[in-house]
């Protein structure tokens, strides 16, 4: 149970992914004050913080949003950027609950065990911000969460991670306004039409390596089914030319060793 790790009003790092809604859900009906706090900016797709509202109003749960900027922090562009931008989360987030009275809660996240497992620098920063994740305490990891999900009617539980807009670029490139909204718009134009061709949703991400490389976690026959779909939509954006890569994971990508799976290239 994880609301037993939270003694006093809690305010929740809020992204509207699977982990953070479940947790806000079952703090919430286990009666604990909880507010949700959500960062917007460039580095975050609209379409994730139109879904993290929506399912806010949908279920009465208190929630507040602030801009948050890390394009301009040092480091941003390095493997630890994930590390320093939490960091500066953090402190930005407690800034804001003390503009806004409520310096007295605690600050939690959802965090879960499975992130152990893989390279996450950002577990540092939680560490040195003393920042609580019950889902973690409790040991839960993914497929216990979604489980969880599952049996109390929570929207989506299959929902695929979403992880910030700069994870699309690789390490020592610096990301600005323009390509990040470019990404982010071309990503969600290519789930739509490919939902559309393909009958599911399938999870992708459209990389800058620095050249363009777009995954998707799907059969290989199946995407080369829709490459002219594809293409046409990445000419839109102006990604191409651009390889195209189907895969089961496409996540952690600049953090694998031996990236050696073959790929089309678009033109």
């Amino acid at each position: 149970m994880v609301e037993k790790f939270i003694e006093k009003p809690a305010a929740l790092a809020y992204s509207g992914g699977l982990d953070s809604r479940y947790l806000a859900k079952t703090l919430c009906a286990a009666g604990c004050d909880l507010l949700l706090v959500h960062a917007t900016g460039d580095h975050i797709a609209p379409r994730d913080t139109l879904y993290a509202q929506t399912f806010a109003q949908k279920n009465k749960l208190p929630m507040l949003s602030f801009l948050f900027d890390p394009l301009h922090i040092e480091g941003i562009d390095t493997k630890e950027r994930c590390y320093v931008c939490k960091k500066a989360l953090f402190q930005t987030m407690r800034a804001i609950l003390e503009k806004h009275g409520e310096s007295g809660r605690i600050l939690i996240d959802g965090t879960n065990r499975d992130d152990h497992a893989v390279f996450r620098p950002g577990l540092r920063a939680l560490a040195e911000e003393n920042i609580v994740s019950p889902l973690d305490l409790a040991g839960l990891g993914k497929e216990a969460i979604r489980a969880k999900a599952r049996a109390m009617h929570l929207d989506d539980p299959e929902q695929k991670p979403s992880p910030c807009l700069l994870t699309r670029l690789a390490y020592g490139l610096r990301a600005d306004a323009q390509t990040l909204k470019r990404i982010a718009e071309a990503e969600s134009t290519l789930a739509q039409a490919l939902t559309s061709a393909l009958g599911f949703e399938p999870a992708l991400r459209l990389r800058l390596t620095p050249s363009p490389l777009l995954q998707v976690e799907c059969e290989e026959e199946s995407l080369l089914s829709q490459q002219d779909r594809v293409r046409a939509i990445l000419d839109q954006f102006a990604f191409l030319p651009a390889k195209l890569l189907a895969e089961q994971m496409i996540s952690g990508f600049f953090d694998r060793e031996g990236q050696t799976k073959a790929a089309v290239v678009l033109t």
